[in-house]
Order: structure tokens, then sequence, then C-alpha cells
């Protein structure tokens, strides 16, 4: 008995077929290549000691802690908000960074003096400290910060994961922000990258428009 085979012009179309799904696999699979490779190499480039080897003021512009701080006064309550907060640096090595952190909480001036032991990462470059307060009567790391982003043209901006180590490890994230053209301003780059790892978090901005103002008006360190 017979049996219909495939001829010539029948294999056509199936050839045809087959050709076009292996370029669509060949293609994705260079698109998702590709975009993986980019996303290590981003992640290879970050270095938390480029971030904060610079002599510039690097302001708290978001974070996802409350920066308001309640007390009970008399039969009332007390509410401020701790405003305007920057770090600047002390001096650094390739394993410590010792610097101030500044703000303002009503009429006062805050002011601490910090530390972070960065994390040694094998051969890559750093991109976690732990932050001591070394003004504290217990010197121990209370805050886990990670570099998750830094503006790849001109490191105006940086984006961190936080863990606060004495509150459960209880995870938040905050941009920092450094004066570019005259002006405080993240990247398009850094508030998204802090918008997706904050999730549902609500964000808080300490940053205000007069805060350069304030911080030159008083004389600040």
């Amino acid at each position: 008995m017979h049996r219909p085979g495939l001829t010539g012009n029948t294999m056509r179309p199936f050839q045809q077929l087959f050709f076009f799904a292996v370029f669509v696999f060949d293609t994705v699979y260079t698109e998702v290549a590709s975009a993986s490779d980019s996303q290590q190499s981003t992640s290879a480039d970050l270095d938390i000691i480029q971030v904060f080897n610079t002599s510039d003021n690097l302001w708290i512009y978001s974070q996802s802690e409350p920066n308001s701080f309640e007390w009970t006064l008399g039969n009332g309550k007390v509410q401020m908000d701790e405003i305007c907060i920057f770090i600047t640096m002390i001096n650094m090595s390739e394993s410590v960074y010792h610097y101030w952190r500044q703000a303002q909480l009503g009429e006062e001036q805050i002011f601490s003096q910090l530390r972070g032991d960065f994390d040694s990462n094998n051969d890559q470059a750093p991109i976690s400290m732990k932050v001591t307060d070394v003004t504290a009567k217990i010197q121990s790391p209370y805050l886990l910060m990670t570099l998750v982003y830094s503006e790849p043209e001109n490191g105006s901006c940086s984006v961190f994961s936080t863990t606060a180590l004495n509150d459960n490890n209880k995870n938040g994230c905050l941009m920092l922000v450094r004066k570019q053209n005259d002006a405080v301003k993240p990247t398009n780059g850094c508030t998204k990258e802090l918008q997706m790892i904050s999730g549902e978090k609500t964000l808080y901005k300490p940053y205000k428009d007069n805060c350069e103002k304030q911080k030159d008006s008083n004389n600040w360190k």
C-alpha cells in the first residue's frame, strides 16, 4: 500500500517554519543573555567606596524610615521632623569610612560621628558597610547599608537598601544625592530604583528646597 509521503513542495513550508523557530529562539536567547550580562556587569561595577570618597555633602534625599519624632510633654505631645540630613567625610581608608551625620531637628542642629566598616567581597569592590555610632556608650553596628544603584554617568545619586541591626533586622532603603550643577536633585534612574526596592513602603523626604541655605546660614560643619 502506498503511503503518502512529504514531497519537496510540501516539505518547504515545514522547513521554513523550522528555521523561523530556530531564528526566534536564538534571538530571544541572545537578548536574555545580553540583559543578564548587563545586570551582572552593572552589579560588578558598584563600589561603595567611590560613592563616599568625596568632600561633597551627601544629602539623604528620600528614605523609608520615618523622620518624625514624638515626645510627651506634660499633658500633651510634641512632634518634630528631622530634616536636612546630610553626611560629610572626615577620612577614609580601604576598609573604614569616618563621617559626620548632621540634621536639623526643630531649631537645633544634630551632629553624630559615625564609622562605616566596609564588608569585604572577595576580589570585587565592597558594596556594603556596617555603621557604628562612635559617640555611643556601647559601640556596635546598628545599620547595614548595601549599595544597589549608583548613577553611572556622574555618581550624583545612589540608592541603598538598609537593614536595622538593632531592630529585628528591619529592612528599608534610602537615596543619597550630592549637589550637581547647583542643584540637589536625583536622576530618573535613582528615582526608579528607589521606588522599585521600596515596594509598598512609604517614602519620606527629609530634604527640603531650603536645606542648602539653612546649612550655610547656620555654619554647619
